[in-house]
């Protein structure tokens, strides 16, 4: 499965239209899908893109997430496809580093900032949702499957007050072809890296733990991300915790343990 997080309807309308998406008429976000792909729009801003994020997670889970979006740069040309390879979240200093895949798309730091950036001081791409994408999709995959890819709509010579509506339609368009490829590459690679979980280990969780639909399918990408970290899946590990009581205690206690382990603490 692939889940696509963009902020704008505007952005999201090629991608609607070339993967042949449906509107969702039951969901707290704007949301559109398929068999293999769901697209949300988180609307602007780290803090928003995070919380779409994680919901779209809890509803339909999947390994390959992918923000897609436009973004200013002081010079690069207007239009330019590029993939994160490191991506900062300005009000924090924190940063994250993308794994690197092959592809022909070029990358480039990419910075998140609070506000709409005019000055174009560096070399770096200014987005506001990225980091906020990025920091929560890792919660429910591997780093070699999570990516932010971005248009560039602005830049010292075309500044951002200039920028029209149909224009990000049209820069995303223009680049449909070239995220199309990048996301099937991480699928390919998805299926060759995704260990399976077998009905036998979740039925050894679900017999001890009682977990709804939904907390199953959590737990079953959530075992599945254990197992691409090399970390224990087995059920044995959390038998002797009496706090354990429900599946949503064992999930909290599993997310935070691969997260600490993961090294996102």
């Amino acid at each position: 499965m692939l889940n696509l997080v963009v902020a704008l309807q505007t952005e999201a309308n090629p991608l609607i239209a070339a993967l042949k998406l449906k509107r969702s008429t039951h969901s707290a976000y704007p949301l559109f899908y398929s068999a293999s792909t769901a697209l949300i729009i988180s609307g602007m801003g780290r803090n928003q893109a995070s919380a779409a994020t994680a919901w779209l997670a809890a509803t339909i889970p999947a390994s390959v997430w992918l923000n897609i979006g436009i973004a200013g740069h002081q010079q690069m040309d207007i239009g330019t496809a590029l993939a994160a390879h490191k991506i900062c979240e300005y009000n924090t200093d924190r940063c994250w580093y993308p794994v690197h895949i092959k592809s022909p798309l070029k990358t480039n730091l990419l910075t998140t900032f609070d506000t709409v950036q005019t000055d174009y001081q560096d070399e770096t791409l200014h987005d506001m949702e990225a980091s906020g994408f990025y920091q929560t999709a890792l919660r429910f995959s591997t780093a070699e499957l999570v990516h932010s890819i971005k248009v560039v709509s602005d830049n010292t010579h075309q500044p951002v007050d200039s920028l029209a509506r149909e224009n990000v339609d049209e820069l995303i368009a223009n680049n449909v072809s070239i995220i199309q490829n990048f996301a099937q590459h991480l699928c390919e690679i998805a299926a060759d890296i995704q260990p399976s979980v077998t009905p036998e280990l979740l039925e050894s969780f679900i017999s001890q733990w009682r977990f709804s639909i939904t907390q199953q399918h959590q737990l079953k990408r959530l075992l599945q991300r254990r197992a691409a970290l090399g970390l224990s899946t087995d059920p044995d590990l959390l038998a002797g915790d009496r706090t354990l009581t429900t599946g949503k205690s064992v999930l909290r206690t599993l997310h935070k343990d691969t997260d600490a382990r993961a090294g996102l603490y």
